[in-house]
């Protein structure tokens, strides 16, 4: 009879946090709408769970309401970056998906927040309504290489101690990969030239390169020949037309109808929120 009565009722099934304070990526399965989360004095529990009810529920970015004590002495941008983090920016995601009792129907509601350093912090919604499920019929790009905007990098390092920083996060890739990333985007990887030091175009050019080291089967690339000279431009269309016949995707995001005219298979414009396709 309970049963009966509660069939068509929606329950916590699952719950995700994706490259959020100290998780990389993490899931808690639920049993019967359940979960139990069992530590130590200070293992992260009360943060854990405040990080889906209520923050993720109701979107209120107050940083008392992750601490267990209700202080404000943390920023919620502190949650992303530390003070001393070497990262620029980090992009992290709460998600919470809910099943429906005596059926396979499935709902997620997730929350994306992007901290940069001396920025806004910035959050959004996102709800997947149609069934699919997060980590199974959809989920976040596993394998990218992505250069956006600027890059940023420690000024007084140089571009191979740079990318060896990057390599170690994942541990895909070999000195050897790094080097030859940086060879084949026209810098000299044994160069003990500082960061700080290079030119615009060297400053791109390294960008790409810690894009493609991990040999992505997806690049995001945002206006990656800014900076550059025809010399320059000439490499790097080269580059990307080489990793376009190996099979990668690549998105492509140009101003420059050239760029567009040579590089791109299906073009889309986008104008006021408005997206057309002119392929």
């Amino acid at each position: 009879r309970t049963k009966a009565m509660n069939s068509g009722k929606w329950q916590i099934n699952r719950a995700g946090l994706v490259d959020f304070w100290y998780y990389d990526e993490e899931t808690f399965e639920c049993s019967e709408g359940r979960m139990l989360l069992r530590g130590s004095n200070g293992s992260g529990k009360s943060v854990t769970m405040q990080s889906f009810i209520p923050l993720l529920l109701d979107g209120n970015m107050r940083p008392e309401r992750l601490d267990p004590f209700g202080s404000r002495a943390r920023k919620m941008e502190n949650y992303l970056l530390e003070e001393n983090d070497d990262r620029d920016e980090r992009t992290g995601y709460l998600y919470m998906e809910f099943k429906r009792l005596g059926s396979e129907e499935y709902l997620t509601l997730g929350l994306g927040i992007r901290a940069r350093k001396n920025k806004k912090l910035e959050s959004w919604y996102f709800c997947v309504t149609d069934g699919r499920r997060v980590g199974k019929d959809v989920d976040y790009l596993p394998n990218a290489g992505i250069i956006i905007e600027t890059p940023g990098f420690i000024p007084y390092y140089s571009g191979l101690q740079n990318l060896r920083l990057l390599a170690g996060i994942r541990r895909k890739v070999t000195d050897d990969q790094i080097r030859k990333a940086l060879k084949i985007t026209g810098l000299d990887p044994d160069s003990r030239l500082p960061v700080r030091k290079y030119s615009l175009g060297m400053r791109q050019r390294l960008g790409i390169a810690q894009a493609i080291m991990e040999q992505p089967d997806i690049l995001i690339l945002d206006e990656p020949m800014n900076g550059l000279d025809k010399h320059g431009v000439a490499d790097i269309r080269e580059l990307l037309m080489e990793l376009k016949k190996q099979g990668k995707l690549i998105l492509l995001a140009s101003h420059n109808p050239a760029d567009i005219e040579l590089l791109c298979d299906e073009v889309y414009e986008m104008e006021l929120g408005n997206i057309r396709n002119f392929s």
